[in-house]
Order: C-alpha cells, then sequence, then structure tokens
C-alpha cells in the first residue's frame, strides 16, 4: 500500500510537493481506512481513497503521472538502450535553473508487511541516484544506493543493513547510467525484494487522455484483464453495467481470430497488425426493445457507458488483487452517483477485502460532500502567479475538522483552488476595443 508520494522539479512541481495516504488518529468513516500491521510491531493506518480537486492545469494529473513514470521506469528500465535516456524527463520548465536541473521522486510503500522509501533523481541522459530504505520503527535503515559520483563518470554502490541476502552479488551488474537497480532486481531472487519491485511495478494508472481512446482502452482491457465471457471479473463488469442502465440486459464479448480479417496485398504488415489489435475484441451491449432484445455494439453507446466500461473492468480488477490504481479525471461523462458508488466500493472490506487504494483526480466536488470522505483523504491543487504548482491537504486549515461540509465551504471559495476568470464578454471583443478599455 502507498503511504506517501513525493515530487520535486516535476512538471509543474517546482519546489517539492507531497501527498500522503496516512490517515489522522480518528474513527470517523473509519471503514476508509486500513490497519497495516508491521513486523516491526508497529501499524500504519492508510487511507483507501484520496481525492485531488483543483481547476483546470493545477496540477491535479501531475500527481497520477508521477506515479505512472515511476511504475514505469520500474519496469522497463532495465530493457532501455544507451541512446534512449531517460524518456519521461519533464522537470519544471518556467525556471531556467529547473529547466537544467534533475526532478526527483520518492514513495514510501508498505509491502510483505515492510515500509520502504524508494527515491529517484535523474535527469534528461541519467540516473544521478536511486536509494531504497526500509523504515523501522521510524528510522531510515538502507537497503542499497547508487549514486554518480563526483566526477560524474562512474557510480557509488552501496548496501546497508536493510540488505539481507547472502548469495546475490550486484556488484557487477553492468547496468546502464539509464537503468534502475530495481529494475534488475525484479528479475533475481533478490531475499524479499522482489516484493519491492512487484509492488511498484503493480501500480496501475489511467491518464484521461488515454481513458478516451476507447478501441485502443477496450482491447487492453478485453485481453489483459476480462480474458473471456466466462471470467469472474467479466460476469461482475456485466452486473456492473446492468446496474448503471437498467435498458442494458446483457452483455457479449467475443475474440475475433486473425483469419477474420482480410486485407489487400498492399497493405504493409504492420498495419494489418496494428488493426487487428485494435479490432480482435468485440463488445455488444443487449437492449430491451419495445418488442424484442437488440444487441448495440460498444461504439453505439454513450460516451458515459464507454468509460464506465473502462473504469470499471479497472475498478473491478483492482479491487480482486489488491494494490494501488490512480485515475486521472475518473468520473468523465459519469453520473455524480454512480461516481460516488464506485468510490464507496474501496470503503467496504466486502467489496474490497484486499485493500486496494484509489488516487483520483476530478472536478466534481460532490464526491466530497455528504460526508463521503474525510478531510485527510481530500486534496487540492493550485498554480501560482509564476505558474508553480503548489498541492495541500483539506486537513492543513486550522478551522477544518475530519468531518465538514466540505463541497459547500470549497465552491464559497474557503479553501482556494477554484479556477479565476477574468471578463467573460472579452473573448467577444476585437483587439480595438482591447486597446481602449
Amino acid at each position: 500500500m502507498i503511504v506517501e508520494v513525493k515530487v520535486k522539479n516535476y512538471r509543474s512541481y517546482k519546489d517539492e510537493a507531497s501527498l500522503t495516504f496516512e490517515a489522522l488518529d480518528d474513527s470517523f468513516n473509519s471503514e476508509s481506512i486500513a490497519e497495516v500491521q508491521l513486523i516491526d510491531g508497529s501499524v500504519k493506518r492508510l487511507l483507501k481513497t484520496a481525492a485531488i480537486l483543483g481547476p483546470n492545469a493545477s496540477g491535479k494529473s501531475n500527481i497520477v503521472r508521477a506515479l505512472s513514470d515511476v511504475m514505469f521506469l520500474v519496469a522497463n528500465s532495465r530493457d532501455f538502450d544507451v541512446k534512449q535516456g531517460i524518456p519521461v524527463y519533464q522537470p519544471f520548465l518556467l525556471d531556467k535553473v529547473c529547466r537544467m536541473s534533475p526532478s526527483t521522486l520518492t514513495v514510501v510503500f508498505v509491502v510483505d508487511h515492510r515500509q520502504y522509501r524508494y527515491s529517484i533523481s535523474y535527469n534528461h541522459q541519467l540516473f544521478l541516484e536511486e536509494t531504497l530504505h526500509e523504515i523501522v520503527k521510524e528510522q531510515d535503515v538502507p537497503v542499497f544506493g547508487r549514486v554518480l559520483n563526483k566526477a560524474g563518470n562512474g557510480y557509488d554502490l552501496s548496501f546497508g543493513e536493510g540488505w539481507r541476502s547472502t548469495t546475490l552479488d550486484l556488484s557487477n551488474m553492468n547496468l546502464l547510467p539509464n537503468q534502475l537497480i530495481l529494475s534488475e532486481l525484479g528479475k533475481r531472487e533478490a531475499n524479499g525484494l522482489q516484493y519491492v519491485y512487484g509492488e511498484l511495478r503493480g501500480i496501475q494508472s489511467k491518464m484521461v487522455d488515454n481513458a478516451l481512446d476507447m478501441r485502443e482502452n477496450n482491447s487492453y482491457v478485453a485481453g489483459t484483464i476480462l480474458k473471456n465471457e466466462q471470467s469472474r471479473l467479466f460476469q461482475q463488469l456485466k452486473k456492473l453495467l446492468m446496474v448503471a442502465d437498467g435498458n442494458i440486459q446483457d452483455v457479449k464479448m467475443r475474440e475475433h481470430d486473425d483469419s477474420e480479417f482480410n486485407f489487400p496485398d498492399s497493405v504493409p504488415s504492420e498495419v494489418k497488425q496494428s488493426f487487428i489489435s485494435q479490432n480482435r475484441w468485440e463488445f455488444r451491449f443487449v437492449h430491451k426493445g419495445q418488442d424484442s432484445l437488440v444487441a448495440f455494439p460498444i461504439s453505439h453507446e454513450s460516451t458515459g457507458t464507454k468509460n464506465l466500461f473502462s473504469v470499471g473492468t479497472n475498478v473491478l480488477n483492482i479491487l480482486s488483487t489488491g494494490g494501488i490504481l490512480v485515475y486521472d479525471e475518473m468520473n468523465v461523462a459519469m453520473h455524480p452517483l454512480l461516481f460516488r458508488l464506485l468510490v464507496r466500493l474501496f470503503h467496504s472490506k466486502k467489496t474490497n477485502p484486499h485493500d486496494a487504494q484509489l488516487l483520483f483526480t476530478t472536478h466534481d466536488v460532490s464526491i466530497v460532500g455528504d460526508s463521503l470522505m474525510r478531510a485527510d483523504q481530500i486534496w487540492l491543487a493550485q498554480k501560482s502567479e509564476n505558474g508553480q504548482s503548489e498541492l495541500y491537504s483539506v486537513q492543513d486549515f486550522e478551522d477544518v475538522s475530519i468531518v465538514m461540509p466540505f463541497d459547500e465551504w470549497y465552491k464559497s471559495g474557503r479553501f482556494g483552488a477554484l479556477p479565476v476568470f477574468s471578463d467573460i464578454e472579452k473573448v467577444f471583443t476585437n483587439a480595438q476595443e482591447d486597446e481602449n478599455a
């Protein structure tokens, strides 16, 4: 489970910003808290859900991207070639010093009843630092570290008390400067550290731009998650869609064989394979007509139903396995009541037996009304005049209790992080009128 995520010089965040899942010591909405027993005897009280609100371009999505980038680098850097550099390097570009400085991403998490802090610092070419610490009784115990030396032509590699393997020798890994130690450990038995790799490798992230690419997304969820009509997840998804739309009577899923696709001989093979990949899976929604049942392809469904198909699949999947799902604009084209229902699934032990976590961004303030979420679950993002994002928690305000009418207070401007618009009539004025104003 994720305990905390920190970013520095990352996209719109110039200074260090952090978001924590650690719960305040309060029993309100206790079902939204998971108590995790650590091997050192302590207990971590971690929130199962957290929401980030704020205006457009405030930096909400960049926290989701940060976790996505950690997952991508841990999962894939071992396969980077020497010319590839770090493809996700995007520092704060509105400051000339930051444009030439490294980005730093840090994740604190619990896996296998141990708490770890993993941190990476990198620029467009290489990793400057990679460290892993185990946190035991609030003290950092070094596991391994890899730091670029002062000459910039090699790395200082170290192993601390937290490194418990007596057989694994990493002194001759021959990693490239753009490859991570943890990526290598994922392919070796490392006395428990393979679980560290698996926890970060297993972060599931969904950006809004990718979620709206329905054809590619449907192909992914079908082949990777749903698999076939008999799978438990597909049966659950079908019930969810039928609950959301009473007119849907059934959902059909079919995988097309390659032989069913016919192309002219002139079509390049890579074009053929791309088309087959995007159209291999067919979904049909059976609706109740006036005198019979009628099946429609998913392309005929509303954007809301299409998005529920995608969101529902990912939510049901993470609930069945555990882990963390980070979702950008999760509620696109979704009714607020349905959105609340999906979030509530994470708060119930019956529907979330593995204590899966959900971090999402949204503009729908109603999700934090009616005491659905605690103050420590609500985060706000806003940009300063110099374009720098700031991230803060509702609990940072002195007059805020764990339970409050947050949606009303937010809309009234009490917490900031609201969009500010100039005179809308300026949109309809010409240049001469603007000069005379």
